[in-house]
């Protein structure tokens, strides 16, 4: 069967000027569905597409202002930088000349982009009355006017480097070598512009340098510490006198690929701190706009003995020495001693408070000397003995809590027995014991021994800084509270005498006798009221034959 194309049908009435419309065809021989029946020029080396496009348009025409010639040989031809565009990237292709859609339509061709055109959530668009394309995926977004097609030239669909968050290192070969060289030639056009991205690529083909991955340079070719892809990188890789590395994985994910989720495709990069930085159930955070972290273990947290309230700025340079996290010493409780002690308790500093194992320093764990090796005094007291003074604070004088009356109770006089620590406080066995130095002064006071015979329940009083009801001064459940102190206060020192405690004699039921030392009562006693052996007097038990 021989049929006629109607002109009107493929462009309307003006396209009956081109010739192969009016031509009749045999619908079943050899050419009788070739495009360049219509479009296209069949004589044109290459394949049926590239013969099939135009020019020659509906019209006849081969001028590329033409819009049914336009840039079609530009997009179907290999010219160096990029793969050929497929025709149904852009509109239909039919499967034969009668297909819906193709002749029995008014012209221009209906356009309707395809799949590598809509890539990464691309809609684009074209404009029949500006012949413009926009939005679409093969040009990166930018707007190209169809029949007035630019020079192909790189940097006309995005610049060189592309903006951020793309890694502004000029070299593209460094993450694109499967595709372009180091001089911007394509030495594989046709993975260009094809729907996938070729990287393969080194972490600091993108950022840091030949030295470490991390930057500078950061991935906007920065190299000044001020810039925030920069800043204190390299002062945390490098660790210093002071402190210990910090590995990149602590502040971000370090991923095993460039493709990875949470890289490239969230910039600037997410921080999520882990390790060391999390340490003791702490949630540290990164304020972008003031450029700090805080609550990290790292820089003083808060909720450990070293608050500090001032964080460091990530984007300003300086040295990170003692003081800088915590306080010299650091806040309370930690004891308040003098910076030449530091080192009595703590295994990587030494006498000059230089830290002599980095490694363990901001390592989340505080490192002490074994405690055979810490003494009590390293905090509190002095060769003398580990009781105050100094306390815990750094105070000297009784009239400090912390102070009081310490040396009195321990020192060794001729009237009663010197007061051990733990009739009036827990001894620890070691220096991280429960109740130690993990609580806020003051010191809990839990008597014990003589302090609690015959079943006394004393008690301290941290206002009046006054014991009661203790073993050792004038217990009202034994002896009257005859004596002239039989409360003292803590904080005040006074001369103990024979009548502090107790009268003396003390009262009935007490023989009125005052020879203690008569008809063998207090053999411990002496005719001059010295105690033969001090050790057995204020010792919980009355001494009596």
């Amino acid at each position: 069967m021989w049929i006629v194309v109607a002109a009107a049908a493929l462009v309307g009435a003006s396209a009956v000027g081109a010739s192969s419309c009016l031509v009749l065809r045999d619908e079943t021989g050899p050419q009788a569905h070739l495009c360049t029946s219509c479009h296209g020029q069949a004589d044109r080396p290459g394949d049926e597409v590239l013969r099939s496009a135009p020019p020659v348009d509906l019209l006849g025409s081969t001028d590329p202002a033409s819009p049914g010639v336009g840039a079609h040989q530009a997009h179907l031809t290999d010219n160096g930088r990029h793969a050929l565009i497929a025709c149904d990237e852009c509109h239909t292709v039919p499967q034969s000349v009668d297909a819906p859609g193709h002749a029995d339509t008014t012209g221009p061709a209906e356009v309707l982009f395809g799949a590598r055109a809509r890539l990464d959530g691309h809609v684009p668009v074209f404009d029949g009355a500006a012949h413009s394309c926009a939005d679409a995926y093969c040009h990166f977004g930018t707007t190209f006017t169809w029949n007035a097609p630019p020079t192909p030239l790189c940097g006309s669909c995005h610049s060189i480097p592309p903006a951020s968050p793309h890694p502004q290192a000029p070299d593209c070969s460094i993450c694109h070598a499967e595709v372009i060289d180091s001089s911007q030639n394509f030495v594989a056009p046709y993975l260009h512009v094809d729907g996938t991205v070729q990287v393969d690529a080194t972490c600091n083909g993108c950022h840091g340098s030949a030295q470490n991955n991390a930057p500078p340079q950061d991935l906007n070719g920065s190299s000044d510490p001020t810039s925030l892809g920069v800043g204190a990188h390299q002062a945390h890789l490098a660790g210093g006198s002071f402190s210990r590395p910090v590995p990149c994985e602590e502040c971000h994910v370090v991923p095993a690929s460039v493709g990875d989720a949470g890289h490239i495709d969230t910039l600037p990069a997410d921080l999520t701190f882990s390790g060391v930085a999390v340490t003791n159930g702490l949630t540290p955070s990164w304020d972008h706009a003031a450029a700090t972290c805080s609550n990290g273990y790292c820089h003083g947290p808060q909720g450990v003995p070293n608050p500090i309230t001032q964080w460091p700025e990530w984007n300003v340079p300086g040295s990170a020495g003692c003081g800088t996290c915590h306080g010299l010493p650091p806040n309370l409780p930690h004891p308040q001693v003098g910076l030449d002690k530091c080192h009595l308790c703590h295994e990587d500093v030494d006498a000059s408070l230089n830290i002599t194992d980095p490694s363990q320093h901001v390592n989340g764990m505080t490192n002490l000397e074994p405690m055979a090796l810490v003494q009590c005094n390293s905090c509190h007291g002095t060769d003398l003995n580990g009781s105050p003074p100094p306390d815990l604070d750094g105070n000297m004088t009784s009239s400090s809590p912390g102070v009081g009356v310490h040396q009195i109770h321990l020192a060794p006089v001729n009237l009663f027995r010197p007061v051990a620590c733990q009739d009036c406080h827990v001894v620890p066995a070691s220096i991280d014991d429960a109740g130690h130095y993990d609580t806020l002064s003051p010191a809990e006071l839990t008597f014990s021994g003589p302090a609690v015979s015959f079943g006394l329940t004393p008690s301290y009083d941290p206002v009046a800084h006054t014991c009661s009801d203790v073993w050792c001064h004038a217990p009202t459940a034994v002896i009257p509270p005859s004596g002239s102190v039989p409360a003292p206060q803590w904080t005040t020192p006074f001369a103990i005498g024979c009548t502090s405690c107790h009268a003396f004699p003390p009262p009935p039921p007490h023989d009125t006798s005052a020879s203690c030392w008569n008809a063998g009562c207090h053999t411990n006693m002496q005719p001059s009221f010295n105690f033969t052996n001090p050790l057995l007097h204020v010792n919980g038990i009355i001494n009596f034959p």
